[in-house]
């Protein structure tokens, strides 16, 4: 049997070979003929951004309604962030009900975050967006893409199972 399987040029051109993981922290990859060291919660964040973005651009969101909403009090700066970034919010499949002051009721949430993540990430988003503030040329939809992204990265890189590593860097060629 042949040591390796025949690839024409363009197969060998677009593959994307994982060749190891170093900890939990990078994955070594070929790229037709480059040898990558790459950032796992990097290359998620990336990957991430391009999903959450073409969600909040096209709505397509989708959301797990929630049996019991969890109410969810805000502080005032978060409060304040989370009026101005709503309507993303929902296009990423948040579905979040003003209840009073600062609290809203949490009745759905995209289908890939726990509930008892869900007060965690959405404070963690909203201080990702409020520190992104100051990029000018950035749009609200895309800075509320790039904090979702970092937010849901930052939580989960740890977790990714080999099988979920290579997808990830497949998904970044």
């Amino acid at each position: 049997a042949p040591l390796f399987n025949e690839a024409t040029e363009t197969d060998a051109a677009d593959e994307v070979a994982v060749l190891s993981l170093l900890g939990s922290r990078y994955v070594v990859a070929r790229h037709r003929s480059e040898l990558m060291v790459i950032d796992r919660k990097a290359a998620l964040e990336r990957v991430l951004y391009e999903n959450h973005l073409t969600k909040i651009k096209n709505a397509a969101g989708t959301t797990q309604q929630q049996l019991f909403p969890q109410v969810i009090e805000f502080s005032a700066a978060d409060h304040t962030t989370l009026q101005e970034c709503l309507e993303g919010l929902q296009h990423l499949g948040f579905d979040l009900s003003p209840l009073g002051s600062t609290s809203y009721a949490v009745n759905g949430l995209p289908a890939e975050v726990s509930p008892l993540e869900a007060k965690g990430l959405l404070e963690n988003m909203l201080e990702h967006y409020r520190s992104g503030s100051g990029e000018v040329r950035m749009e609200n939809h895309e800075k509320l893409a790039r904090s979702s992204a970092a937010a849901v990265a930052s939580k989960t890189h740890e977790k990714l199972t080999e099988p979920a590593v290579f997808q990830m860097i497949e998904e970044l060629f």
